[in-house]
């Protein structure tokens, strides 16, 4: 499964344990190639994740290539709320994802093991592992 599946996936793993979320998908955010429009984007994104935590909503996506920078750019645009990445890969803890899961793991694996994660860091509290 792609990244953008993954994350619908995670999505409804999230409502059925009763957590308001919503997913956000890569044809809501338009992927951009210009570094400008880019730029504009990832504020724009930082934006709408923090009024979704601000009203409770858990917001998942699947961003594609972010570096570190534009992962700290997007804590900063969301402080006071949480920003917490997923990532897959050798290099997904290069990046600064807070949960990085090799590339074997299948997509049933990582969803759960994300879910863990959120109960573990407080971003969900009414789930029991």
């Amino acid at each position: 499964a792609d990244s953008q599946e993954a994350a619908g996936l995670l999505e409804r793993r999230l409502f059925e344990l009763h957590t308001h979320s919503y997913f956000l998908g890569a044809t809501d955010l338009a992927e951009q190639t210009d570094v400008l429009a880019r730029d504009e984007g990832l504020v724009h994104l930082g934006h709408i994740a923090w009024a979704m935590a601000d009203a409770g909503v858990v917001l998942v996506t699947a961003l594609g290539d972010l570096d570190r920078f534009d992962l700290d750019r997007l804590r900063g645009l969301v402080e006071p709320h949480q920003l917490f990445v997923v990532g897959m890969g050798e290099i997904a803890s290069d990046r600064g994802a807070d949960l990085a899961l090799p590339a074997s793991v299948s997509v049933a694996q990582a969803i759960e093991l994300a879910v863990r994660e959120l109960v573990a860091v407080g971003v969900l509290t009414d789930y029991e592992i």
